[in-house]
């Protein structure tokens, strides 16, 4: 993969290694901070430990691919400048705003752009493939995770319970709590599937890559570990209902363990390779038992000799990674600015005309929501119509330390999400506050809730326009603080949503003049 040719047209192997040991330095000292969260997170999450041997099957499938590689190396591309300034400025940006994700991503468009700078477009064709497969070793966006998981986790229990009724056994489902009886299972995190779902699909991506059929039975192969991965996850939670049912809790718990890891892994691949077989015999394959086959690399003619200003892209583009390298470990740093407020233990003492109960919570439940302040009361005890508020404060935000959605934690706690809309609310201060107006069922008990997010003097509902806002404040202010505020109430005997509706909103009214005391705009 030489940037140099001679005259007669034989490579110059000293250069080649030279200039990749430079690259891998380069890149390996501008993103040090990156690699060292990838490693972390493949060590300490499940769903990503085999981000450890993704880059090694890229390198093994670029090996095997050497000779087509050596063919392919042409003229360097000045677009590679383009895709590394990308990288440094999603690094910068990163590390600006302690949001590893960005660096991440900025990491895997420097390879793609050093490609170019080393052999253009030529080159990067015969390794885009391997190349590509690089982007299964970096962990999800944490809201992109978080979302998902909350998708994964309700459809696992719906067709788990499905699963479970197919052997007449009464069961009944509270958000992903599965009640029955004796035994309640609650669909976790951990148990949502994410954690096979993410391997799965590097293996499904490859299967795809090495498997001899047209390109359309290939991306159906691919898009098919979805669905596998769910319904074997699904059927993994209805066996434990089953076993619980019918031979114990104790046999349940044992069936858990013995059907986490590896067991549903390896069947997935299993009906993955099942698949694989039937399209092979719809193809008449000579061995369809033997679908997969290493693809032979394509024929790629041999650039003609170098040209002048071949070393100017790889220069130039190592010179950007330099100087981003010097600027984040020696300039660049996550500065955050904490503005001084009042502890959130005083706001129940604001309105004389509450008479506030504070709740506590366990440690447990304390660590794990991570806030540097919280306060949890109901607004009006003394009468049969309370309004229960939550604030979690933090004073910085990154990658790992957020709030938990209420749309996670609301299934947690075995309550159905029946309807969630945004809506607009006057908050008494001549603005209307966007919040999310969630209706929620736990058997024949409904409340409402009304949460929003309270950033830096914005009151905030989506969660995507909380992270554009984030890194917006986080470059140009230096804050990143800010607060979730829920808002929950029963509704009471035959009152219908609309009392609800109106005891929430007298209550933001009543809430909105005291909050930037303690939540600073």
């Amino acid at each position: 993969m030489s940037p140099e040719y001679s005259e007669d047209g034989r490579h110059s192997g000293l250069m080649m290694i030279g200039l990749f040991a430079l690259v891998i330095a380069v890149v390996g000292t501008a993103f040090a901070d990156s690699l060292s969260d990838l490693v972390d997170r493949w060590s300490s999450q499940p769903e990503y430990s085999h981000g450890f041997f993704i880059p090694l099957i890229a390198a093994w499938h670029l090996w095997n691919r050497r000779a087509a590689l050596r063919q392919g190396v042409g003229e360097p591309a000045w677009s590679s400048v383009a895709l590394v300034v990308l990288s440094v400025l999603l690094l910068v940006a990163g590390k600006l705003t302690d949001t590893f994700a960005l660096q991440h991503y900025g990491l895997l468009v420097a390879i793609f752009g050093l490609t170019l700078a080393f052999g253009g477009w030529s080159l990067m064709k015969v390794a885009f493939v391997p190349l590509a497969f690089l982007v299964f070793m970096l962990p999800l966006p944490y809201l992109v995770s978080a979302q998902i998981t909350l998708k994964l986790q309700l459809i696992s229990s719906e067709l788990g319970v499905a699963i479970i009724r197919l052997f007449s056994i009464p069961v009944y489902l509270e958000g992903n709590v599965i009640d029955l009886g004796a035994y309640k299972l609650g669909v976790v995190e951990a148990c949502s599937g994410l954690r096979y779902l993410i391997p799965f699909l590097s293996l499904g991506f490859i299967g795809a890559y090495l498997f001899r059929a047209p390109f359309w039975q290939k991306a159906v192969l691919f898009i098919a570990v979805i669905p596998i991965t769910i319904a074997m996850n699904s059927f993994r939670i209805a066996m434990i209902g089953v076993a619980s049912q019918f031979y114990g809790v104790s046999s349940a718990e044992s069936l858990l363990h013995a059907f986490e890891g590896w067991a549903v892994f390896l069947l997935c691949i299993a009906i993955l390779y099942t698949v694989m077989v039937v399209f092979a015999l719809i193809n008449r394959d000579a061995t369809p038992f033997s679908p997969i086959r290493f693809p032979e690399a394509a024929n790629v003619p041999r650039v003609s000799a170098v040209v002048r200003r071949r070393y100017a892209p790889l220069v130039v583009t190592l010179g950007a990674l330099v100087i981003a390298a010097v600027y984040v470990h020696a300039g660049a740093a996550a500065v955050r600015v904490i503005p001084e407020r009042a502890k959130l233990i005083g706001l129940p003492y604001e309105n004389k005309e509450w008479s506030p109960k504070i709740r506590s919570i366990s440690p447990q439940v304390e660590k794990v929501l991570g806030a540097d302040d919280y306060i949890i009361f109901d607004m009006h005890p003394g009468t049969k119509r309370n309004v229960n508020l939550y604030i979690a404060y933090l004073d910085y935000q990154r990658d790992n330390r957020s709030w938990h959605s209420p749309q996670q934690c609301i299934p947690g706690g075995g309550w159905y999400i029946e309807k969630l809309t945004r809506t607009p609310v006057d908050n008494g201060a001549g603005r209307t506050t966007l919040v999310n107006r969630v209706i929620i069922k736990k058997g024949r008990f409904t409340q409402l809730v009304y949460y929003w997010y309270r950033q830096r003097g914005r009151e905030i509902a989506s969660e995507w326009s909380l992270k554009f806002f984030l890194l917006a404040d986080a470059v140009t202010r230096n804050r990143t603080d800010g607060a979730l505020v829920r808002l929950t109430t029963p509704l009471f005997g035959k009152e219908t949503l609309a009392d609800a509706d109106s005891r929430l909103k007298k209550s933001l009214i009543e809430l909105t003049p005291l909050l930037p005391k303690y939540i600073p705009d």
